[in-house]
């Protein structure tokens, strides 16, 4: 049986400048997007003028002064996630941005050891490091690639120890798009549109491409 992605979060990150302060759900409940029962549960970690982390719907804001992430691990509220962006930033128009992240996330268990250490030798082979040092094996690898999307941009891949399964991995595929102008949202809010649905299902493929040859 082939190795499954579990844990599936997909996410988006957007760079620029941002007043975490705005971020309440009371002012997000002026995009319409949420019920009002949704905005009454909210989870309010944090708001602060460098740090906002807000829960709703299922879906995690966290707003740093020149980051913004919105995630979910609900594949459910994945519209909800898009949605709630192009809301946020059709009313914050005028936010400057330089960069956008369309990102996708999952864990794959594999099980037990030797699978765990037969995939890291395949993409970290040990031989060139026998002689540098003993017990020698993949921690973290970050790879960067052309953005299969858009010319002003990269893919980076990462890929690192699961917290979730004791033999599992984490891969994270990002998407990043560099912004020609920051004078408002509306390049990121086109390329987030334009690009979303592909981005997260050519990162699933991607992904599980570097478990084809791992069976459990």
């Amino acid at each position: 049986m082939s190795i499954q992605a579990k844990n599936v979060s997909p996410s988006c990150v957007l760079l620029g400048n941002f007043n975490p302060t705005i971020f309440h759900p009371s002012w997000m409940e002026k995009t319409q997007l949420f019920r009002d029962e949704e905005i009454e549960h909210a989870e309010i970690n944090l708001i602060h003028p460098d740090l906002a982390i807000v829960k709703i719907s299922g879906i995690d804001f966290r707003i740093e002064r020149q980051r913004f992430q919105a995630i979910t691990a609900d594949a459910s509220k994945e519209d909800l996630l898009l949605d709630s962006i192009s809301g946020f930033f059709t009313l914050l128009a005028d936010t400057p941005l330089n960069g956008i992240g369309i990102n996708w996330q999952a864990h794959f268990d594999l099980k037990n050891e030797k699978l765990w250490h037969e995939f890291g030798h395949r993409l970290a082979p040990k031989e060139p490091w026998k002689e540098i040092c003993e017990q020698s094996g993949l921690k973290n690898l970050r790879i960067e690639g052309k953005n299969p999307y858009e010319d002003n941009g990269n893919l980076y891949i990462t890929v690192e120890p699961s917290l979730f399964f004791k033999f599992g991995v984490r891969v994270e595929l990002n998407n990043h798009f560099v912004l020609k102008n920051n004078n408002g949202t509306d390049q990121a809010l086109t390329l987030l549109s334009q690009h979303w649905k592909n981005a997260q299902k050519d990162s699933s493929i991607k992904a599980k491409e570097l478990f084809k040859d791992i069976k459990d």
